[in-house]
């Protein structure tokens, strides 16, 4: 196999926790529904901290978990036949679809209790309206139409990229290959041109990963080593200016997504993240924090202004820090606990990822 492509899928498995952290950042940010005073001006400072690395700097890495969950489907595979595609959707059932199902159960379960006293003050409850047959089906798609903060989220909000990956992975592998083989990199310019206009759910970067599998990148490669810090600048640039000024949002948007994920798998490389003995350690309860701090973020998030009440912009920022240290710390107790306690069912939450074993994506 090749050895650059061996590189890369050392390289992208090193990348899922750092990831998973940004994603987590962003959960932690504050927003107008917590804190109705946040567009004081003495929150400017503040807000801006929280804009520029929840708003900006992390939106990068859900497009690079798509990346990265392309390039493993189609990684190793030297011709694509249906006897592939029929095996690698039969693996997916345990390592996506069972996880996405049971957790949004899970997710439904905390929903219903947000009716109680005791969570009524830390987070919305679901209409009150909607039966109880029509929630447990909406958990499983989208509660937009039945939660005051709306979007297009299932239960366990977080895993609205597992149901757009399942889309991916189950309609599009065998077109997508041959078109990866017949005009090789102009899918992607062509795919790129339609996701300036038209949001690709993430079809896009999962088709980016394909093409790094499938295709040469020894010339890919040695651009990014060369000129990598020029993307990761550009990365930094755009992030900030955005983070100044929502108008600039929606021209830099992809521009800087793009410059993101060349800049930080540049940054990757020059890290040496794949020998990372830290990461290493910890990269197997990825999808544990993944799945399980969406169902506690925004009742984190409520206790800690609760606590602190904030006043300023420092303070402000201090529970946001707060918020994001302590999910993580209880995502990492909690997912130690049950593999100590009940590691098989720890096993089939994760679909399989706990073990320790080299599952190099969320998506795989």
């Amino acid at each position: 196999m090749d050895m650059v492509k061996k590189e890369y899928a050392a390289l992208f498995g090193s990348m899922k926790l750092p990831l998973m952290l940004g994603i987590v950042l962003i959960h932690c940010r504050y927003n107008t529904t917590d804190f109705p005073i946040l567009r004081q001006s003495r929150f400017a400072v503040g807000d801006y901290v929280m804009s520029l690395f929840s708003d900006s700097l992390a939106t990068v890495c859900v497009p690079l978990f798509f990346l990265i969950s392309g390039f493993f489907f189609f990684y190793g595979v030297e011709k694509f036949s249906w006897r592939i595609y029929v095996g690698k959707l039969r693996r997916r059932v345990g390592t996506l679809l069972i996880p996405y199902l049971l957790w949004n159960l899970i997710g439904l379960g905390m929903l219903l209790l947000k009716k109680t006293a005791f969570f009524s003050g830390l987070a919305a409850p679901p209409d009150e309206s909607v039966g109880l047959l029509k929630l447990f089906l909406l958990s499983f798609w989208s509660l937009s139409s039945v939660l005051p903060s709306g979007g297009a989220y299932p239960a366990d909000f977080p895993l609205w990229f597992i149901r757009n990956l399942i889309i991916i992975v189950v309609f599009t592998p065998p077109v997508l290959y041959l078109m990866l083989k017949r005009v090789k990199w102009l899918a992607i310019v062509l795919l790129m041109i339609v996701e300036y206009f038209y949001n690709t759910h993430g079809l896009l970067y999962f088709s980016i990963g394909a093409s790094v599998a499938l295709l040469d990148i020894r010339k890919l490669s040695a651009f990014i080593g060369r000129y990598g810090w020029v993307f990761f600048v550009a990365y930094l640039v755009t992030t900030a200016v955005m983070a100044a000024n929502d108008e600039y949002a929606i021209l830099l948007a992809f521009p800087m997504i793009i410059s993101g994920i060349i800049g930080l798998i540049w940054m990757a490389k020059q890290l040496n993240l794949a020998d990372n003995k830290l990461i290493a350690r910890w990269q197997s309860a990825s999808f544990f924090i993944f799945a399980f701090h969406g169902l506690f973020c925004s009742f984190l998030r409520r206790a800690w202004l609760k606590l602190i009440i904030p006043q300023t912009s420092l303070s402000l920022v201090v529970c946001y820090v707060l918020s994001f240290c302590s999910m993580v710390m209880i995502c990492l107790l909690v997912q130690k606990m049950v593999k100590m306690a009940f590691p098989r069912v720890l096993a089939v939450l994760t679909g399989n990822r706990s073990a320790g074993m080299p599952v190099s994506t969320i998506g795989r």
